[in-house]
């Protein structure tokens, strides 16, 4: 079963893209080409759904934390458990976390940002390069050693 909705993705035309925040408010120079796609529960294909065959995989997971706003916990723990997490499930030695994001829809966000208006990814890859080149240092220059938690 699916669902149509309108996602919002960055049109080829859009020169200058910025999205500006604040308390209660948000304002973006970009220019949008909303399409409305199927959005379906990927659930019933978990099986179809591996890491060398769609580059991600759909797993089962109880996480301990249990108060995702409380930016503390998921540094100390959320990140641990995700990387523990990965490293089980793909035989890795070492795994790299690049970050967490908090969106919130409601007025008083408390510090979280609010629903992303598009499409899009939160890191720009100049920040993956510098993460990766962190944990490639950390680890001794092992080649190969860091799988992605996004």
């Amino acid at each position: 079963m699916s669902v149509s909705a309108t996602l919002n993705y960055l049109a080829p035309w859009s020169a200058r893209n910025s999205l500006y925040v604040a308390p209660g408010d948000q304002l973006t120079t970009t220019q949008y080409d909303p399409r409305t796609v199927p959005v379906a529960d990927g659930r019933p294909h978990r099986d179809d759904l591996t890491l060398d065959v769609a580059g991600f995989e759909l797993v089962s997971h109880a996480s301990a934390v249990t108060d995702f706003s409380n930016a503390g916990t998921l540094d100390r723990d959320y990140v641990a458990e995700s990387l523990d997490l990965v490293r089980r499930r793909t035989g890795a030695d070492h795994a790299v976390f690049l970050n967490w994001m908090l969106r919130n829809s409601s007025p008083e966000r408390a510090g979280a940002l609010p629903p992303a208006p598009d499409v899009h990814v939160d890191l720009h890859t100049s920040a993956i390069a510098r993460r990766y080149a962190e944990a490639h240092r950390s680890l001794g220059g092992v080649a190969g050693a860091a799988h992605v938690v996004p």
